[in-house]
This record gives structure tokens, C-alpha cells and sequence, in this order.
């Protein structure tokens, strides 16, 4: 009876299997494009070379991409805009993800920059990390007079040879320190090392959290709405399941509708809440080699209770990311209406005038190989619901299943 009594009874996430039917934040911190010096180069010409480098579908939507090149420089050289030309190029690819990013829109990233100093960093195996693009204006990295190309050797004292970009966000997305310090030197003068300490700002993004409890039939259920995955999404988490914790929270509802997703590494980190090194999702790269991204939250599991998502038709990207790598693992029941379908994971890359492209270079699966892109994730439990707590707090909805009445030990 008791079990009856939670949204979603222990025995349930034991013997999930037989209730769930069969089921990339900037990815060039991912996946560390290639570092190539383009200062010197027009525009078109270093965009042109990042698709060829970077882009997953090595066909280019059936474009001879050397034909391509010689069409665009050609334009360029003609006296075509730099910024329309590499639009038009973009549009090749017939990819609604890959497209053209003016001054303006690029600066809008930094909301999911956990780092906090306005720098994207880049990493290739075995060697220092590199600034990646320029950095953007007000930010305390420019202030300090980085920019793009510049080594950064040590970070917070750390060698960052030895030093992954998913390993450097998963410290800083929940370190609460207002400033790193950077050990960096110009690549012209690789030798000439110069330590400056930048201060961090999160302020650009706002709290994508809000959480409340309520008793229902003697339990106590923790209700959280997530609507972004910003900057601040895994601090804002944190707080939200420490407070459910001390209050003894028995189940949590995890509301992810209208969540359209947000940072990559930051769905990674919310996974590491509720599960400790767990698979999350399946990268699949240009020539379909396989990146798998485990959940990982320094802290450790803050909730070990039942689980239940709930999605939406907006739910997407990295809040699919999130319910796949749960659900997957049976750690979480999913319940509401199927999920957008977006499994497509873009690299935001820095051009050298401060403009920028969002690239698509890879697509995920959930760990169990469900095909996000243009499928999306359907719910083990459908809305609308009728039990009265969810009524409440997820909206009015029609009465269809209750789920007081499941028996999820012969489900």
C-alpha cells in the first residue's frame, strides 16, 4: 500500500525495466577543435576551413567542399560581404543548427559560460589549453588583454596539459569562488608566461531554478522546475536538492517542460545529482566514432529517492540529454508529452572579428541507443494525469491515468 502511496515506489526503480517501455555548452570545449592561427586570413576563408574541419557530416549535404572553397573565395575576392558570404556557406549544409552568429547573438552564449571570465577555451590531448576565440568585451579576460590563440598554461595553479575542458567545468559550474587565476602567454612569445587573476562573473545569467515541497498522503514531495541549462542551473540544483534533503524529501518531481536546453556539461552535471558516473549520452562524430559522456557532479548524489521527469514538446537538447540519461539507467520515470527531438550538439566557434558560427559536430543517442534527432523521448506515463498534487502543481489537466492507482510492481 505504501508504495501505491509515492508517485514512484523504490521497487519501481529497481525493476524499472519492466515499466519503461523499450527506449552536446559549447562543444569545442567537447570535442577541442584543431587550433589553427587565422589572423592573417580573411573571414570567409577560416570559416570555410572550420566546416571542413569540424562539421559531423563529412559528405556536406553532398557538396564537394573544394569546389565550394574556390566559389566563396573567389566572391569574396570580388568584393562580396565577408559575414553574407558565410551565411550562404552555412545554408550548404542544410542544417537549421548550423548557422552564422553576428557580434550581438555570440555575446549571448556567455549566459552558459561557467567559467565566468568571458574566455572559450579549447583542449587537444597532450597539449596546453588555448584561448579560442576573442574574448567578449567587458569581460574580465578582456580587460586583461587575452585573446584569441593565446596559451594558457596553468589555471588556478593546475597544468592544463593534464586538464580536459568537461573536467575544468566540472569544477567551476559548482565552484562559488569570484575569480581564477591564469597562467598564459602569447603564442608569438610562447616563453614569455604572464599569471593575471580574473574575476568571475555569473551575473549575465539569472536563477533557471524555483522548488517547493508539499506533504502528500504522508510523504513529502519535492517539486522543482528547471527552465534553462545556463550558467547558473547547477548551483541553483544543488540548493534546491540540499534544502529537499535536510527536509527529508521522499520523492522529487522534476519539471523539464519548456526546458528548449541550454549547456551540455551542465545536463551532465544535474545526472551527476541523482546518479554517480553513470552513462548520459553517445556522441557520434563525423565518421561515427563514439564519445560517451558519463554524469558527473563533484559533490556526488545529493538525491537517491524515486524520480519522476516531467517533458514537454518544448523539452529539448540537453533537457533530453538529461531525461535519456536517467530514464536509460532507470533512475527516473518520465511522464508528460513527447520531447522535441533535437540530438544534434553544436560547437559555438569564435571567428577573428568577433562574429561567430554555431556548428553542428556531432549527434547524440541516449545510453541505450534511442535515436533523439526528430524522434524525441515518449513518456512511460502519459498526461494528462489526474492526481491531485501534480494538479496542482503543474497545472490543470485532464483526469486520464492516477497515479495512485499504479501498481508499478506489475507494471
Amino acid at each position: 500500500a505504501t508504495s501505491r502511496r509515492s508517485l514512484i515506489s523504490n521497487s519501481h526503480i529497481t525493476n524499472c525495466r519492466k515499466t519503461i517501455a523499450s527506449v552536446i555548452t559549447t562543444v569545442s570545449l567537447l570535442f577541442g577543435c584543431p587550433t589553427i592561427d587565422f589572423a592573417s586570413e580573411p573571414i570567409i576563408k577560416e570559416a570555410l576551413r572550420l566546416v571542413e574541419d569540424n562539421y559531423y557530416d563529412s559528405s556536406f549535404n553532398g557538396n564537394d567542399w573544394t569546389s565550394v572553397k574556390s566559389e566563396y573565395l573567389r566572391r569574396y575576392e570580388s568584393g562580396e560581404e565577408e559575414s553574407q558570404l558565410v551565411k550562404q556557406m552555412l545554408g550548404l549544409l542544410g542544417d537549421k543548427y548550423s548557422r552564422f552568429l553576428d557580434k550581438k547573438v555570440f555575446e549571448s552564449i556567455w549566459k552558459y559560460d561557467a567559467v565566468g571570465v568571458g574566455l572559450l577555451f579549447q583542449s587537444e590531448p597532450g597539449k596546453f589549453m588555448t584561448v579560442a576565440s576573442q574574448p567578449i568585451a567587458g569581460s574580465s579576460g578582456y580587460a586583461e588583454g587575452l585573446s584569441k590563440g593565446d596559451i594558457v598554461y596553468k589555471i588556478d595553479g593546475q597544468s592544463t596539459d593534464q586538464m580536459t575542458a568537461i573536467s575544468l567545468l566540472d569544477r567551476l559550474s559548482s565552484d562559488e569562488s569570484t575569480s581564477i587565476e591564469i597562467e598564459y602567454a602569447k603564442e608569438s612569445n610562447p616563453d614569455n608566461k604572464k599569471t593575471v587573476t580574473l574575476k568571475r562573473s555569473l551575473t549575465i545569467s539569472s536563477n533557471p531554478v524555483s522548488y517547493s515541497t508539499s506533504i502528500v498522503n504522508g510523504r513529502t514531495i519535492g517539486y522543482i522546475k528547471l527552465t534553462e541549462f545556463n550558467a547558473q542551473a547547477v548551483s541553483g540544483m544543488e540548493s534546491a536538492l540540499t534544502t529537499m534533503k535536510n527536509l527529508k524529501v521522499n520523492d522529487v518531481v522534476l519539471d523539464l517542460r519548456g526546458n528548449t536546453g541550454g549547456g551540455f556539461q551542465f545536463a551532465l552535471n544535474i545526472g551527476g545529482m541523482f546518479m554517480k558516473d553513470k552513462d548520459m549520452a553517445i556522441a557520434l562524430g563525423r565518421n561515427n566514432e563514439k564519445n560517451i559522456f558519463r554524469s558527473s557532479y563533484p559533490s556526488g548524489v545529493l538525491f537517491d529517492g524515486p524520480l519522476l521527469l516531467v517533458t514537454d514538446g518544448l523539452s529539448a537538447s540537453s533537457s533530453e540529454v538529461l531525461a535519456g540519461g536517467l530514464h536509460d539507467n532507470c533512475r527516473a520515470v518520465l511522464t508528460g508529452s513527447k520531447t522535441f527531438g533535437k540530438g544534434k550538439i553544436q560547437a559555438v566557434l569564435g571567428l577573428s572579428d568577433g562574429e561567430g558560427m554555431a556548428l553542428t559536430v556531432a549527434q547524440y543517442v541516449t545510453p541505450k541507443g534511442t535515436v533523439i534527432q526528430d524522434h524525441g523521448l515518449n513518456p512511460d506515463i502519459p498526461l494528462p494525469i489526474s492526481n491531485a498534487y501534480l494538479n496542482l502543481i503543474l497545472g490543470p489537466l485532464t483526469p486520464s491515468v492516477d497515479l495512485n492507482s499504479i501498481d508499478y510492481n506489475k507494471a
